[in-house]
């Protein structure tokens, strides 16, 4: 994770004159989505609200960090595994007991169908590649 997060630093940094005034001048004015791919309430989520926050204050500019998982299984699983583990993991988190540990630690849980997840992990794969490419980022 460190050699990626300097690898795209160093390809921000690379960027021309030209290029950075462009980019200034379509700066976002939405908040920016500062997307860290582990567990909420980690090591690497919890330093990622710490800078999001000295960001957000550098910047003036809303930063809202966001995890997500989900439940994946093997290509080819049969539709009706698929479908069981699904139903009985929603079942699972509408437990009011399970909700009230959820919520004790700090989280929340929004569930979706496999079609729904798949097609969110397909978009989001996508467009974090575009961005990685468009900066430059190379992976070692």
């Amino acid at each position: 994770m460190l050699s990626l997060a300097a690898g795209l630093f160093c390809a921000l940094g690379a960027y021309s004159a030209k290029a950075q005034q462009e980019a200034a001048q379509n700066y976002p004015v939405k908040p920016i989505r500062l997307i860290v791919p582990w567990v909420a309430g980690e090591g690497t989520d919890i330093v990622a609200r710490i800078i999001a926050l000295k960001l957000s204050e550098n910047l003036g500019q809303q930063i809202e960090v966001e995890s997500w998982r989900g439940l994946f299984v093997p290509a080819r699983t049969p539709r009706e595994v698929i479908n069981k583990l699904h139903d009985q993991v929603d079942k699972i988190v509408q437990l009011q007991e399970i909700r009230e540990r959820i919520m004790a630690a700090g989280f929340d849980t929004v569930t979706s169908t496999p079609e729904q997840l798949g097609a969110f992990s397909v978009a989001e794969l996508a467009k974090w590649a575009k961005v990685a490419k468009e900066a430059g980022v190379r992976v070692k």
